[in-house]
């Protein structure tokens, strides 16, 4: 059965909107410093070691990690819009809003990185972590005390940082809410975002775990994709507010 919504016509979500969202929101949402910035610190404590397969086990922990708890957060955000939704008769409202408000947000990085670069704001609470996690390297701990660090540190570091790029992931999560669609179909599509998500993060990861070498994309690149997530975003926003109207 296919799945419609009033706000969007009779465009077939399940065939076509949702997927389509999942990875433009997750590649989108994936291009964000502060995510970018925690691997790179775990890349460069691990490539120290100068081994492929550390680099592999850490590496691969981090990303895990950090794709599972985004999941989460991303899946409670679903929860809590079909809570929300018999108290709420416009939900296209909400979405709206949050849509022109990402547009707002991403309008902004793009100048601000302009004039100071790209750099995460949200830096006591991270300093902290990575000054315990750096600590654990110098301590030269065994494998499973490091991989335990990293654990934690991926599992900290996202919920923490989660506030850096939350208007793609909440925004997205009202998309799936406003959908109606069954649980286990919703996830299918969360997963899709995650893996948009990490992609950058896992060629990243790849790259460096193959050629003992950190690479990472230029920062004009990363602005560029703040300026068209900002156009983007707009344009999601202002549709939905504009059938309000």
């Amino acid at each position: 059965e296919k799945v419609r919504l009033p706000i969007l016509g009779q465009v077939d979500l399940s065939n076509y909107s949702l997927p389509i969202l999942a990875v433009i929101l997750g590649f989108f949402d994936g291009f964000n410093v502060c995510s970018l910035g925690a691997l790179v610190l775990i890349l460069g404590l691990v490539l120290a070691f100068r081994s492929r397969k550390k680099v592999l086990i850490l590496g691969s922990i981090f990303i895990f990690t950090t794709a599972f708890i985004y999941g989460i957060l991303i899946f409670v955000w679903h929860q809590v819009f079909l809570a929300l939704t018999p108290l709420i008769k416009e939900m296209k409202l909400v979405i709206g809003l949050l849509g022109v408000g990402g547009g707002v947000y991403f309008l902004r990085e793009f100048f601000r990185f302009k004039k100071e670069g790209p750099v995460c704001r949200f830096g006591g609470r991270s300093d902290n972590l990575s000054g315990r996690l750096q600590g654990a390297f110098e301590r030269k701990a065994g494998i499973l005390a490091l991989a335990g660090a990293i654990f934690l540190f991926a599992a900290v570091i996202t919920v923490v940082e989660f506030p850096c790029s939350a208007v793609l992931p909440v925004l997205f999560a009202g998309f799936l809410s406003e959908a109606k669609i069954p649980l286990l179909v919703a996830l299918f599509y969360v997963v899709i975002y995650l893996f948009f998500y990490m992609l950058d993060e896992i060629v990243l990861f790849l790259v460096s775990a193959f050629t003992l070498k950190i690479w990472i994309t230029s920062s004009r690149f990363l602005n560029i994709l703040n300026l068209a997530a900002a156009i983007i975003l707009f344009g999601l926003g202002l549709y939905y507010l504009v059938g309000i109207v």
